[in-house]
């Protein structure tokens, strides 16, 4: 019988250093996910550029488009009928730069979404 409950306590000891493993690998992936949401939790306030008066009017317009994503040259057409001068590297970078801060969201080559967190900037 005390060979039976050494054993029973051995596999206890045993199952509880499994558990405190996986705990930690739960922390840790906790953590990550903590890291990330505060990567793309952006805020333009505090000292952070908000977008331009024209990139606000672009961000609009994909408002109103979505939720059909648009393409580079929708918007390109769209700045050249509103006398917003842009060249299209200038676009890709911004919509890049704004997909990182969470407000566009790029669904394809070269097409792109507006989020939520868009709409703070825009009065569609």
């Amino acid at each position: 019988m005390i060979e039976y409950a050494e054993r029973r306590l051995a596999d206890a000891v045993e199952h509880v250093s499994s558990v405190r493993q996986e705990l930690a690998e739960l922390r840790a992936q906790l953590d990550a996910a903590k890291q990330e949401e505060r990567q793309f939790a952006f805020d333009f306030g505090s000292g952070s550029r908000k977008p331009s008066e024209h990139w606000a009017a672009i961000l609009n317009y994909m408002l109103i488009r979505s939720p059909n994503p648009t393409a580079i040259d929708e918007i390109m057409a769209f700045a050249e009928q509103n006398d917003i001068r842009l060249k299209r590297s200038a676009v890709r970078v911004q919509l890049h730069h704004y997909a990182q801060r969470g407000l566009v969201e790029r669904v394809g080559d070269g097409l792109y979404l507006p989020t939520d967190s868009a709409k703070i900037y825009c009065d569609y």
